[in-house]
């Protein structure tokens, strides 16, 4: 299977409605309304498989690294790059996955 279809494959369609953005970090605030929006209407991600509840999402014009909190309603904004090839550009092998994503805070 090519890497394109596998990654297809992987992802999810994440959708939540009043939810909250919150940023873990303030140089991350600007992000929180598009990250919002697209939550609100529905986005693909990609569940990390070494942290539950966290999750890789494609973003227009950037990738975010977010914690899922069900209970509180809340999305929690970890980290976000502006390069579109951060998630593709990662294995979905989870060593490959966790090494990338802990090395991006913001971009």
């Amino acid at each position: 299977m090519n890497s394109t279809l596998k990654s297809e494959l992987d992802a999810i369609w994440l959708r939540r409605r009043n939810y909250l953005v919150v940023p873990l970090n303030s140089s991350l605030s600007g992000y929180t309304a598009a990250l919002g929006m697209a939550i609100e209407r529905g986005v693909r991600a990609y569940l990390d498989l070494q942290r539950p509840d966290f999750y890789d999402i494609e973003l227009e014009d950037g990738r975010a690294y977010v914690h899922l909190h069900d209970d509180a309603r809340a999305v929690y904004l970890v980290a976000y790059r502006n390069s579109a090839s951060f998630i593709h550009s990662q294995s979905r092998n989870p060593e490959t996955n966790r090494e990338g994503i802990d090395g991006h805070v913001h971009g």
